[in-house]
């Protein structure tokens, strides 16, 4: 056995951080050679000078491994995961790690989504055999906002694995308003991402990509995930409250034909769950004014 003398350097790594001030990605040194060569200066002046104003330090010295781009680290919750970016026998890859308590059982869940969505051919990670679990192919292509292009090409091809009434679907959700809708109506179910958004969605030479599908559901109310899609975007990118959310997603369903009563039923759906996600006590301020904004949503639909 001979020792490298590569075992012996160390080399710098960037640190970048949350607005939290949670550490939120390490790049390496192969990374930070690639983000040169590709000329992403402006990326990495920006988040450097974003961990000095966090009054954070954003470099740290780590033993040298040409085999990694980078490592990032998800938000503090439950299901916290860090992602190794790298490279190995030429093949470009990431690795999910689970951190939190429940990210083991979100990562296996997400192993079974991908065959229901490539069963229906809509694209997803590909599983790797080369690192252990959760390892998958690097994923091509860009973060678009395109819900039209979404709904009709992955969305409206989701199958209809059940039907049931609306009074069992909502049976256990404690903030469903029994009196704004005929509980006795029948609703069509689907599988669902859980968390279609459009940082989870690649676009690439006309096909989509999903991504990080670790809230996958098999049975969830029709159109919850291009609502969601539209909804998170409107909140979380162009920071609109609820009269312009209300107006994306009503003339997204004209425009597209969907039955209006699937819209309060996803605000409700929706509301169960980031009520329950408020309760791992994790990022409550933004978690709060979500909710909000779904409380008033639904005052919306009232008056609409």
């Amino acid at each position: 056995m001979g020792l490298k003398l590569e075992n012996f350097l160390y080399s710098p790594v960037l640190r970048f951080y949350w607005q939290n001030k949670e550490l939120k990605e390490e790049i390496y040194y192969a990374g930070l050679i690639r983000h040169i060569k590709r000329k992403n200066i402006s990326f990495l002046l920006t988040n450097i000078l974003k961990s000095i104003y966090r009054l954070k330090f954003f470099v740290t010295f780590k033993k040298y491994n040409n085999s990694i781009y980078s490592v990032k680290y998800g938000l503090k919750s439950l299901t916290q995961k860090k992602i190794i970016h790298g490279q190995q026998n030429d093949i470009e890859y990431f690795k999910k790690l689970p951190v939190g308590t429940l990210a083991h059982k979100s990562l296996i869940n997400e192993s079974k989504a991908l065959k229901e969505f490539n069963a229906i051919g809509i694209k997803t990670m590909e599983k790797l055999d080369l690192i252990g679990d959760f390892c998958y192919s690097a994923v091509k292509g860009e973060n678009k906002y395109l819900p039209d292009l979404i709904f009709i090409n992955c969305v409206s091809k989701y199958p209809i694995k059940n039907k049931t009434t609306i009074s069992d679907y909502f049976l256990d959700n404690k903030y469903f308003d029994r009196k704004i809708i005929d509980i006795e109506n029948e609703i069509e179910l689907t599988i669902s991402h859980g968390d279609l958004t459009v940082w989870n969605t690649f676009y690439d030479n006309g096909n989509f990509i999903m991504i990080d599908i670790e809230c996958f559901k098999k049975s969830k109310i029709r159109y919850f995930d291009i609502l969601y899609y539209i909804l998170s975007y409107e909140f979380y990118v162009n920071k609109n409250g609820h009269k312009i959310i209300f107006k994306k997603l009503t003339q997204f369903m004209k425009n597209h034909k969907i039955e209006s009563y699937y819209l309060i039923l996803f605000f409700y759906d929706l509301l169960e769950i980031k009520k329950t996600d408020l309760k791992d006590g994790f990022f409550i301020d933004i978690k709060s004014r979500l909710i909000n904004e779904i409380d008033q949503l639904i005052r919306d639909y009232e008056t609409y």
